[in-house]
């Protein structure tokens, strides 16, 4: 889960479910592309979810995921209508 400013608690794909292509993976850790369905982000067309922690063969790391507004709306929403 994440939460970011005004954004509600979002649920992001685990970590070691992201695409499976090498640079699109690392792409999507480090913000570059969307988190949920791996279009290229911009700095006018990414949605910061801010840092969060997970485990890398055995250590903890942080990374970074970001969104595009359609996908971030979407699991917004979700995420919403679960609290409502």
């Amino acid at each position: 889960m994440a939460t970011t400013g005004d954004l509600v608690a979002v649920e992001l794909p685990p970590i070691g479910t992201l695409t499976q292509a090498q640079a699109q993976a690392q792409a999507q850790v480090r913000g570059a592309a969307c988190v949920w369905c791996t279009v290229m982000l911009h700095t006018t067309t990414a949605i910061d979810l801010g840092p969060c922690e997970a485990k890398f063969h055995a250590t903890v790391g942080r990374w970074v995921p970001h969104g595009c507004r359609s996908c971030t709306v979407q699991s917004a929403c979700l995420a919403l209508l679960g609290h409502a």
